[in-house]
């Protein structure tokens, strides 16, 4: 794929614009395309971590107007964006299996059994430990259907 991306570059110049978290040498023709995806821009684009390259994608479409579409300008742009962000970096949690996942569910049901899926899982990570929001979510339902 980098060397189609290098091929439109030679096309394109500074109309092409990549976002990706990996940056690209000094040396790399393609280096002056791309905006850096970096974890630090979440503050400004917010949303999810797995969402961030799209989320900086439309962040750049929303101010095409005022800041153009020159990947050279866009790229110091958001370096510099990156670089004065409130960062905040993800909490170090502990990872659960569906197991560990399912018990910790039904003893909380167990307490409150009005619960929410969504406090639960803000308890789980208040608690250190670590669970994706859709498997999660998933999981409650499986053992809310069985505990009600």
């Amino acid at each position: 794929m980098a060397d189609d991306l290098r091929g439109a570059a030679e096309v394109l110049g500074s109309r092409l614009i990549v976002v990706t978290s990996q940056e690209f040498g000094g040396g790399d023709q393609l280096s002056r395309n791309v905006v850096v995806s970096q974890e630090r821009l979440l503050a400004e684009v917010q949303g999810a971590r797995p969402a961030l390259h799209a989320r900086i994608a439309r962040h750049i479409l929303a101010g095409a107007r005022t800041h153009g579409l020159d990947s050279e300008t866009l790229r110091a742009r958001y370096q510099q964006l990156a670089e004065s962000a409130d960062f905040r970096p993800a909490p170090e949690r502990q990872p659960m299996t569906d197991h560990e996942v399912r018990r910790f569910i039904k003893q909380e049901l167990r307490t409150a059994p009005d619960l929410s899926c969504t406090r639960a899982l803000r308890m789980l990570r208040d608690a250190g430990r670590a669970c994706e929001q859709k498997r999660f979510k998933n999981l409650f339902r499986e053992v809310a259907s069985r505990v009600h």
